[in-house]
């Protein structure tokens, strides 16, 4: 399977076979930072692809659960929300180190956001769906004209009083 990266494809490599490569790796090296730079390169390019190995404990744990058929789906959503920067949404699924009543506060605090949005938007749709536009043409005759004004203007460039 691939992952995108803006204009670049990641092929995913099994995390087993990252392993194995870096363990390879490791034994033939001699000090620990050879062994560290030669398992970053020997994991991140193969034959000009590049591969995803597993840096990222996070993404590990999704494709864990995702791999798994056994989780229920709770587990998956418990594990997304934690994980999640939506405002209220990591406390609420915070079992462990949150008390009972602050998780729901919380939950009804973000459900009172959320509600107070959508009246909002639906109103702005409709009225924006609402789309009036008022047209007015009257055509306004004066009775009288003034005269105009004129300025007689000295093309002389240079000044008599000179």
């Amino acid at each position: 399977s691939f992952l995108f990266q803006g204009e670049k494809t990641v092929k995913k490599e099994p995390l087993a076979r990252v392993e194995s490569t870096m363990a390879r790796d490791s034994t033939n090296s001699s000090s620990s930072d050879e062994k560290k730079r030669s398992a970053k390169a020997s994991t991140r390019t193969m034959d000009s692809d590049t591969y995803y190995h597993g840096e990222d404990e996070e993404f590990e744990e999704y494709e864990r659960l995702l791999a798994n058929e056994d989780v229920e789906i709770h587990e998956m959503v418990r594990e997304w929300a934690q994980g999640s920067s939506m405002h209220g949404v990591a406390v609420i699924s915070d079992d462990l180190n949150m008390k009972l009543w602050f998780r729901m506060l919380w939950l009804v605090l973000l459900l009172i956001s959320t509600t107070i949005m959508v009246v909002q938007l639906t109103q702005l749709i409709k009225e924006y769906k609402n789309y009036e536009v008022l047209t007015d043409t009257q055509t306004i005759v004066p009775s009288s004209l003034d005269f105009p004004e004129i300025t007689v203007c000295n093309a002389n460039i240079f000044s008599k009083a000179l």
